[in-house]
């Protein structure tokens, strides 16, 4: 039992939280897909970490954008660490709205893609604790969206001692079994992770490419096309479409 087992490792061996621990081999499967070390992935914090908003009923989530180094040289524990610091560092901030955050970074603006929401991963308990001193009933719904704001989000919910994921990404940007595959890949490196904790991030690759049995995906096949690679091209597709309507024009992706 994967979850089990993390939760047996994160406290012998990594001495970091699960979140991290899920969040770090997140990181390790971009860095393959994408052929790029450094990573910028946004993730979402709580936002009460002040007394007065314990009893406050209200949505205070705001999005972290985590910028990380994915070496190939660093073992799992080395690089679950330096990640858990940076977080931590980041939740020390977690005031900053994320509009500010854009605001003074003033990243270069992509057609049809928020800043720093290419890609998103997203960790959360839902183990409810019932509310029993306010006078009304509640029951919790998941709303299935048509369009997600992320070119590629991975939702993970932690709920009675099981891990579910859920994947959101851009049909136009990805097809449905690229997707699949880095669903697969990604439950592999987790539990290779755990597994291996004093391998190298560079081994792991190695081990996982050793234990393919199938030969549907090899190493140029997974690695010809970047993220980036599937924007432009999908934008050479649209590029004469119409992006916006003003009163007396219209304007292309041109």
């Amino acid at each position: 039992d994967i979850y089990r087992v993390l939760k047996k490792q994160s406290r012998e061996i990594f001495s970091a939280t699960i979140t991290t621990i899920m969040f770090a081999a997140y990181f390790i499967v971009m860095r393959q897909f994408s052929n790029q070390e450094k990573q910028v992935i946004t993730t979402t914090y709580a936002g009460r970490n002040r007394m007065e908003f314990d009893q406050v009923i209200g949505y205070f989530v705001n999005m972290l954008p985590i910028a990380a180094q994915v070496n190939g040289t660093d073992t799992c524990v080395e690089f679950v660490n330096k990640l858990q610091n940076i977080c931590t560092e980041a939740y020390d901030h977690s005031d900053i709205s994320f509009g500010r955050i854009v605001d003074a970074i003033a990243p270069i603006q992509e057609i049809g893609i928020a800043p720093f929401q290419q890609t998103v991963f997203i960790f959360q308990n839902d183990n409810q604790i019932p509310l029993t001193s306010i006078d009304f009933t509640y029951e919790g719904k998941r709303i299935d969206n048509q369009r997600t704001k992320s070119s590629f989000l991975l939702e993970v919910t932690e709920k009675d001692n099981k891990l579910k994921g859920v994947i959101e990404y851009s049909t136009e940007l990805f097809e449905e079994s690229t997707v699949l595959e880095f669903s697969r890949r990604y439950r592999e490196a987790l539990q290779e992770v755990i597994k291996y904790p004093e391998k190298t991030i560079d081994e792991i690759y190695n081990i996982y490419h050793m234990e393919q049995e199938d030969g549907q995906y090899s190493d140029e096949e997974l690695n010809e096309d970047t993220l980036q690679d599937l924007y432009y091209q999908t934008l050479e597709r649209f590029v004469n479409d119409i992006a916006c309507i003003s009163r007396d024009s219209n304007i292309s992706y041109q």
